[in-house]
């Protein structure tokens, strides 16, 4: 249901920010994402010290005056090996992003002016992206997935870097989807800011982030709509039915 909602909020957001562009107002503002706040070596320290059930009970017999973590987020160690978890969910955003940057990288090379300084500033963006995503995966005490030398484009990509670029960028919205699904607290809200974000940046670079940017949807398989109704008979001055007629 979060990633429903943040997919169909997203789609609602970037509509009103046509219609402001249109009436010539100013468009909605959109927070950009944050890294996490959390202390991210006392969090996992304290998850994985063998003592800290037993520093729990002292706690609770001098008073209860430990203080609750109020991140909104477990600490508990989760195994990335699970596709269907927070941690997995983490590390695809990791190596997405990782990507992502690799393809600005070699894109930069083959654009110019003007394209070459919106992707030199979205460069910037995803590589703090980068940052952010391996932040909050290691908050979650997990180790953050290493980094590839590099990837393979394909030869569309190289004669058409702007084109690829907008397919990047689009290639993020499940992965960021997929993690509001899975997370809750500040990491779901970064997610859902990410995503909105990931949606901007695949408009400005001419492309289409679908009608609910962060889930794969194929239209195949919606519903067929049914037929519009016939218009009914209009009643005349004198209670008979009068066939409208073609103008």
């Amino acid at each position: 249901m979060a990633r429903l909602l943040a997919a169909v909020g997203t789609a609602q957001l970037l509509q009103a920010t046509t219609l402001a562009q249109v009436a010539g107002t100013p468009p909605p503002a959109v927070a950009a994402p944050v890294t996490t706040q959390r202390d991210t070596a006392r969090a996992c320290s304290v998850t994985s010290s063998p003592g800290n059930s037993a520093e729990s009970g002292n706690s609770a017999e001098a008073g209860g005056n430990a203080q609750p973590n109020d991140s909104g987020q477990s600490t508990k160690t989760a195994d990335p090996s699970d596709s269907a978890t927070l941690a997995a969910a983490l590390n695809r955003v990791v190596q997405t992003e990782v990507e992502t940057v690799y393809g600005y990288q070699v894109a930069l090379t083959r654009l110019a002016a003007p394209a070459a300084d919106q992707a030199r500033a979205l460069l910037a963006t995803h590589e703090t992206l980068v940052g952010q995503a391996e932040a909050y995966t290691r908050a979650l005490c997990v180790s953050v997935p290493s980094r590839e030398p590099g990837y393979t484009l394909g030869t569309s990509f190289l004669q058409k870097p702007a084109a690829g670029l907008a397919s990047l960028e689009a290639g993020t919205l499940p992965v960021y989807g997929d993690l509001v699904a899975l997370s809750e607290g500040e990491t779901r809200r970064w997610a859902v800011s990410s995503l909105v974000a990931a949606a901007q940046r695949t408009i400005r670079w001419g492309s289409d982030p679908g009608p609910v940017p962060g889930i794969v949807l194929d239209t195949a398989l919606l519903p067929v709509l049914p037929d519009p109704a016939a218009p009914s008979p209009r009643q005349t001055d004198g209670g008979a039915a009068a066939t409208p007629t073609a103008p």
